[in-house]
Order: structure tokens, then sequence, then C-alpha cells
């Protein structure tokens, strides 16, 4: 491990979300009670690349608003235990903690999401300014498009470090349409790949060359069973796997983030850093927790393994 990776830090800027999942047994029935089980758990896109990041032994730093209601109160304990360093994150007395309610089918996949981040107006400029002020060029800053267009646009225009991020959903990504080349590393999904693009995903070469023409430095796609599509600029590459069945669809995206950043820190190759990541994130599919507990690194070759994820040159 370097001495610059000792020293550096990595910065997750973004939403701290409960997340509240119901599950049905059978086929779901529209305006109806659905018999099902429901869970709760800690969640957000910037509270879970920071927890998995956390786990990885990285020294993450989470810059972020949380109520101090119940689920505010113990959100904060749990991240702090996890290894989070919550320096960052402010409370509020006025505002609920962030939530998202999701509905999975029989076949749990998402059906539909409703989520409120309306606390996320407390992370003003002059208060992101204040952070940025202590992140160095050697730093890590991952950001998550819960904030608002105007906030990204100012973090984009005043980072000097490395810039990371995810656009959630095809509506968040709007939100980064004019500032795609700002970003060393992004992870968007197929569909929110396409809205930023205007390029089909089954044109793989062309839709990651449209990234890398940006000024992104690295991309990655995921493709959901079809595996992730990635470039460097110099690399294209497919990333193929056997087919999951997921046990929570929810928090993988996040665990393909920071396992690929981490992976990158440790000095692994452009493919081999996409294979970890998408190791990480068949864990994370296979754990009733947005956040899986049982990382390592044995249990990431062992994944790797038995889903045959290997990388396939794009022509």
């Amino acid at each position: 491990m370097s001495e610059m990776k000792k020293m550096s830090k990595i910065y997750v800027i973004g939403g701290c979300i409960i997340d509240i999942q119901g599950a049905v047994g059978e086929t779901l029935r529209l305006h109806d009670s659905n018999p099902g089980k429901i869970a709760y758990s800690y969640g957000g896109v910037a509270r879970n690349v920071a927890e998995n990041l956390a786990h990885l032994e990285e020294d993450v730093y989470l810059v972020s608003v949380l109520g101090t209601d119940v689920f505010g109160e113990n959100m904060y304990h749990y991240c702090t235990e996890s290894g989070i360093k919550m320096d960052y994150v402010l409370r509020s007395n006025d505002y609920a903690t962030s939530s998202y309610m999701a509905i999975l089918d029989e076949d749990r996949e998402m059906y539909v999401a409703v989520v409120d981040t309306s606390i996320l107006a407390l992370l003003t400029k002059e208060y992101i300014e204040s952070v940025l002020d202590k992140i160095t060029e050697e730093d890590i800053l991952i950001v998550d498009t819960n904030l608002d267009e105007d906030l990204i646009q100012y973090i984009v225009g005043n980072s000097n470090c490395p810039l990371y991020l995810d656009p959630i959903s095809t509506k968040k990504a709007e939100k980064i349409k004019d500032c795609l080349g700002a970003f060393h590393f992004l992870k968007p999904n197929n569909f929110e790949a396409e809205t930023l693009s205007g390029i089909s995903v089954k044109n793989e070469k062309e839709i990651l060359d449209f990234f890398i023409a940006q000024g992104v430095k690295e991309v990655a796609i995921s493709m959901g069973e079809d595996g992730v599509i990635a470039s460097n600029g110099v690399e294209h590459i497919h990333i193929r796997h056997e087919r999951v069945t997921p046990v929570n669809p929810t928090g993988a995206g996040d665990s393909f983030m920071a396992a690929y950043l981490w992976a990158r820190r440790q000095g692994k190759q452009f493919q081999e850093s996409l294979e970890i990541a998408c190791a990480v994130a068949i864990c994370t599919l296979l754990d009733v927790q947005t956040v899986t507990q049982t990382l390592s690194c044995d249990r990431i070759e062992q994944v790797r393994k038995e889903m045959n994820i290997r990388g396939e040159r794009i022509c």
C-alpha cells in the first residue's frame, strides 16, 4: 500500500436514508393490501457507499444530514460503530430523517418506490464550501445525485480532487448532463447511460466511447443480468457472470462503486477491479441487508470463482 493511499481520505456527499422494504409473498395485487414481509435498514447511496468502504478499511468521511428523530439517532450510532467518520454529518430538529420505501414483487424485483430526501436542503453551498476547503488533491470525493443540481454543479466547479458519481436514477441523471467531463469515474446503469448519452446500450462500444469523449476517465455501465460494460479509454470490457437470483436488490450498485474504488486504490488493474466490484455487488444481492456484513478478500475470491466472473474484450 502506497504512502499516498495511507494518507489520502475518501469523502462521500449525499443521502443518509432509512430503507423501508415491503416484499409480497404471492403475486403483487395493485390497489389492494398484499400480505408479505416488511423490513427496515439503513440506506442512502452515499451512506451505503461509505459503509462499504469502511468495511474495506478505508478512511471515509460522510457528508450528509440526519434528523434527531429515532431513525436519525439510531443511524448516527450505527454508522459510527461501522467505522464511518461522521464529523461532517449535520443534525436537524426540524426535518425528518430521509426515507425510501420500496415494494418488491413476487420475483423480489423492485416494482415501485417513493423517496423523501427533503432534509438534504440543509446541505447548503456555504456548508459544502467549508468541507471542500479540507479536501486535498490526493483525496477522493464521491457524490450522489440526491443533491440539488445547483449544489452538484457547485461541487464540480470547486473540487480539486478526483470525483466519482452514481447517477442513481434516470430522472436524477439529468442533473449531470452538462458536467459529465468533470467525473473521473461514472457508474450509471443501462437506463441512466441511455438517458445521458441518447445511445442504446446494445451499441456497447459506441456508448462507452461517448462517455470517454465527454471527458470521463473511467466508466462502468451496469446491465443487470448481462453484467457490466466498461471503458477507461484504452480498454473496452464486458464483465459477465452466472445468473443471480437476488435476495435483496437494494444496495448492489453502491457496493460496486465502493469495491471498485477500493480495488483501484489497492493497485489492481482495470479489469480485475471491475471483476472484484461485480463480486462484491453479487455478495450484496445475496444478502438481506442493504450493505453486506460478510465482506472479506476470501469471500470476494470465492464469489468470483463460483459466479464465473470474467471479462471479455469489446471489439
